[in-house]
């Protein structure tokens, strides 16, 4: 799963096999190490829950972003690309929250391994 970030936004992009366990097991979690120290790792989730609207936490180094089972559900049974959310915090900001399936790129990039993402569909026009 990978985890974007820029300003106010968050984004996660989940493989083929992502989505797979996150419909499963109702989450799914990663962590990134920055030292050989347990509590140098930032870890972020993403989590199925029996609530009426997208919601996310950050606590003790944890990143969680709570989806509710239907919009989960709708996600997963058709081929709808993702879902986001504006969430209001203080004032007038927001934080903008994007899920999306990883689609393979259209220019091969050397360092990454996409076997495992979503077809592009766009990848029959090239």
């Amino acid at each position: 799963m990978k985890l974007r970030t820029n300003k106010n936004s968050l984004r996660l992009r989940l493989s083929q096999k992502e989505v797979a366990s996150f419909q499963q097991y109702g989450s799914i979690e990663e962590c990134v190490n920055f030292s050989d120290q347990n509590s140098d790792c930032l870890r972020y989730s993403l989590i199925q829950a029996d609530h009426e609207q997208i919601s996310v936490t950050f606590i003790n180094n944890h990143i969680r972003v709570y989806v509710p089972l239907a919009i989960a559900s709708k996600w997963f049974a058709d081929d709808q690309i993702g879902f986001d959310a504006r969430i209001l915090l203080k004032g007038e900001d927001y934080l903008y929250v994007l899920v999306e399936k990883d689609y393979q790129c259209l220019v091969d990039r050397p360092n990454e391994d996409e076997s495992n993402n979503f077809p592009n569909p766009n990848a029959a026009k090239c």
